[in-house]
């Protein structure tokens, strides 16, 4: 197969990536856009050794599950990857995808898989979201990216590609009625004149909002598909309203008080790189961190107050500051960080962050979650769909089967957003969290509801359970247990090291800085935080997964039940096998869509000790 290569290909599925399945004398082709059924000319634009990607010139035949994208930057944005899929058959790919995981990777064969569980929400559904901003590309740069980023694909209708009507806003549709058949244009040709905010064009071609704003120069939105060039937009349809409000409003005063942006080439004052944002799922709320570089931003108190006065729902507004770091030498280097931009300057650096700044109102906001109260900072991790987020939940209760008496250990805890909905039906929840800000709130929030019966640790998780079930942390050992009854006793006989019990070994009780880190052996007080014996524990760790290591000591705490919440169907079936051979069995695997239009799935999976089936 040559780079360039024309064919047709019959698309019959998705990979994990949501991109379009064919083969093609033998070879795997991943097609961006395509959707299974459809029958598509494509050409080759990328080879490797196991597979090809190829983009989409025009349809012959559609699959009937092909649906017009809503969003007119959706060929261009990387943040969705199914908008052209129907919504049924979003939901019945991804559980495919869990099936698959399982039987290619886990080589789990016979376990059951129920249908995905749809979100309440399918648009405008993100609490969260991290806008960038960047200076408007020269011309020619400009061009390039143009026709880098046109991907021909097949999100468009047979036979005809437009990437949108000029002069339509944001939202409205732009992309051709599949229905209508008409000659297939080049990429460039498609691409022409397409340009910012709802199509319009810039002065010379380049990327920004120049032909209808009052002032130019800067772009703001997100990343392109596989590229670090914003896509400048006015809104993205699933974010809530209150985020795409609160872009609206920093977007018009950085026009109108000429604030820099990043690649501006200012050297004397900080630019500003990023805007996070997050509300509460009512979007009564919300909070603002404006992220800049090379120093505060010029006027940010004003600035900030001005943005309060303009969204109602703001809370508060933070700062927070970059500073690139020399990859040679480790040092800031905040001159340097005033005056990069994109393409600017090729000499290695990474990005180091100072602490945020509260520069008006607060910078906590509180969330409501299964009738539970919890205080959160913009930056803290909760999932992004406060509604999809109960549905997960929810999932994660009914399979933890709790009847009151139980000890649960929940690792990956987070702010203890599943600690406290699992202590309101067990008698005691341990929590691990590393992250240690993240523990001083899940602390915080037990006290909010009340919750005595909780105890969070800080420290890597397995790195605390490695040392709980007698293994120093980092030490090279089997990925799953496979011991007999005299490593079993060895085992019980180390889980009380330290003398103390939940009774009486609270974590208050430590006099510890709550911010120093801790790992495992290196902290006894940490183990000897833990009860004798854990009945259930929760896993929700982060798309990695959990490691053998994690996984080799939860087998040695010889829990009855296992609840993994898993955002990655890969990482859950290698997690799963390791646990099938440490003696558990997967008795249900439960995908919930917590991100509609979007690749992403998570899933709920039981696992029972095999002893007790």
């Amino acid at each position: 197969m040559a780079q360039d290569q024309v064919f047709s290909i019959q698309i019959v599925g998705l990979n994990h990536s949501g991109e379009g399945v064919g083969r093609k004398d033998g070879r795997v082709v991943f097609v961006p856009y395509a959707a299974p059924g459809d029958l598509a000319r494509v050409r080759v634009v990328e080879e490797r050794r196991g597979f090809a990607r190829a983009e989409l010139l025009s349809l012959e035949k559609e699959s009937p599950d092909r649906v017009l994208p809503p969003c007119p930057l959706y060929l261009q944005c990387g943040g969705c990857q199914l908008q052209h899929i129907s919504y049924d058959a979003q939901l019945a790919y991804k559980k495919r995808r869990v099936e698959q995981a399982l039987r290619r990777i886990g080589k789990l064969e016979g376990v059951p898989v129920g249908d995905c569980l749809p979100a309440p929400r399918t648009f405008h559904y993100r609490n969260k979201a991290r806008f960038s901003y960047s200076a408007c590309l020269p011309p020619g740069r400009a061009a390039r990216v143009s026709q880098q980023q046109a991907p021909c694909d097949g999100s468009l209708g047979a036979g005809e590609l437009s990437v949108g009507d000029p002069g339509k806003p944001c939202g409205t549709r732009g992309i051709r009625d599949p229905r209508d058949v008409g000659e297939t244009r080049s990429a460039g040709d498609a691409w022409g004149g397409r340009g910012g905010r709802g199509g319009h064009g810039g002065h010379n071609g380049c990327n920004c909002r120049c032909a209808d704003d009052a002032r130019s120069g800067f772009v703001s939105g997100f990343y392109g598909r596989r590229t670090h060039d914003v896509v400048d937009l006015n809104e993205c349809l699933i974010q809530s309203d209150t985020n795409n409000k609160v872009f609206q409003a920093l977007n018009a005063l950085v026009t109108e008080r000429a604030i820099p942006v990043y690649g501006d080439g200012i050297l004397d004052e900080g630019i500003l790189k990023h805007l996070v944002v997050r509300c509460a799922g009512d979007g009564e709320q919300a909070l603002a961190v404006l992220v800049g570089s090379g120093g505060p931003l010029r006027d940010v108190d004003q600035v900030a107050l001005d943005l309060m006065a303009r969204v109602p729902e703001l809370v508060g507004v933070v700062e927070e500051t970059e500073d690139v770091v020399s990859a040679a030498s480790g040092t800031s280097t905040p001159g340097l960080s005033r005056g990069v931009g994109p393409g600017r300057d090729a000499r290695p650096r990474s990005w180091g962050h100072a602490s945020p700044t509260v520069v008006r109102g607060t910078g906590l906001l509180r969330e409501h979650i299964l009738g539970l109260e919890f205080v959160v900072s913009a930056e803290s991790f909760l999932q992004v769909n406060p509604e999809g987020m109960e549905v997960l939940y929810r999932e994660a209760l009914r399979a933890a089967g709790l009847s009151g008496d139980e000890v649960v250990l929940d690792a990956y805890c987070g702010v203890g957003t599943i600690s406290l909905l699992l202590a309101r039906e067990c008698r005691h929840v341990y929590g691990i969290e590393a992250v240690c800000a993240a523990v001083a709130d899940a602390r915080r929030n037990a006290g909010l509801n009340r919750l005595e019966n909780c105890t969070f640790i800080a420290g890597r998780a397995e790195d605390v359970l490695s040392g709980r079930s007698g293994r120093p942390p980092g030490r090279p050992g089997r990925t799953a247990y496979a011991g007999g009854e005299r490593d079993r006793q060895a085992v019980r006989a180390v889980l009380g090291v330290g003398g103390g019990t939940a009774g009486n070994l609270g974590y208050e009780e430590t006099k510890r800085d709550e911010h120093a880190p801790s790992r495992g052996w290196e902290a006894g007080w940490e183990t000897s935080a833990l009860t004798r014996c854990v009945d259930v524990v929760v896993l929700d760790p982060p798309r990695a997964g959990c490691g053998g290591h994690a996984l080799h000591a939860v087998a040695h705490l010889e829990p009855d039940r296992t609840v993994y919440v898993s955002c990655d169907p890969e990482t859950l079936a290698r997690d799963l096998a390791l646990l099938a051979r440490a003696g558990y069995r997967t008795a249900s695997v439960q995908p919930v869509d917590m991100f509609p239009q979007t690749a992403h799935t998570e899933a709920v999976a039981l696992l029972l000790r095999s002893s007790l089936d």
